[in-house]
């Protein structure tokens, strides 16, 4: 303990060398943090599996189930399997294409990424907003009677300034306001409709809300995530063995 009697006292140590890695944005307190970060970076990127080359998509396929060109051999030697062969689907190729499914000429760019400006964490203020709304809801799930208790706590601790968040409610209202990655849940109800016995089984008599969310919608925003650009195989293949 120090002389006056009192713990001692660890300043905090803010975290200024932030990933210019793009769309990581991770901060760290110290240089040797963001090397060590940045090394995971530069060991993900030559971990990527290449993209099929179009060599690899058939264009007839009745011999094969289906199913166009096959491939085996050293692109799949690091696999447990070295006999394992992977047939692609002569249409679904994964070629670029338009909103109506037609291939793109060779001529036709793809339409760039337009990425959010920097520093902008639109509908939150700043940052560190953003960062405790998804530790509040994400990483931790506070309730909401939690979850207000802090932010009063906040607010006492701060004195003549208001806490990030007015309540819980504020808290999901900013989540709920984020543009990017909006498919709103949807609803339907069901009962059954068939004949009912004398003396029928509660559940025949009640309403069930069934929610779900837009599946097209889903994977339109899965293929517009940048992140997921090089995890996913767009062409459909079928994968099997010789003993297959």
């Amino acid at each position: 303990m120090s002389p006056a009697g009192r713990f001692p006292v660890h300043p905090y140590r803010p975290k200024l060398f932030v990933c210019t890695f793009p769309f990581c944005n991770k901060a760290c307190r110290t240089k040797g943090g963001l090397k060590r970060h940045s090394r995971l970076h530069r060991r993900h990127d030559s971990c990527r599996a290449p993209t099929p080359d179009s060599e690899h998509h058939g264009s007839a396929a009745s011999d094969l189930g289906g199913y166009g060109s096959e491939r085996s051999g050293p692109e799949l030697a690091d696999q447990p399997n070295p006999s394992r062969h992977i047939r692609f689907h002569p249409v679904l190729d994964g070629s670029p294409c338009d909103p109506y499914g037609e291939d793109l000429l060779p001529s036709v760019p793809l339409l760039p990424f337009e990425p959010c400006a920097q520093g902008d964490w639109t509908p939150f203020t700043r940052r560190a907003q953003f960062e405790l709304a998804e530790f509040l809801y994400q990483k931790v799930q506070m309730s909401a009677g939690k979850t207000d208790m802090l932010m009063d706590i906040l607010a006492s601790l701060y004195d003549g300034q208001d806490p990030p968040f007015g309540s819980h409610d504020d808290l999901y209202e900013s989540i709920d306001a984020i543009p990017y990655g909006d498919c709103p849940w949807q609803s339907f109800s069901v009962k059954y409709s068939g004949s009912l016995p004398e003396d029928p089984p509660s559940w025949m008599l009640v309403d069930y809300d069934v929610w779900y969310r837009d599946p097209l919608s889903l994977l339109e925003q899965q293929f517009q995530n940048p992140e997921f650009a090089d995890a996913i195989d767009y062409a459909a293949k079928v994968s099997f063995t010789e003993a297959q």
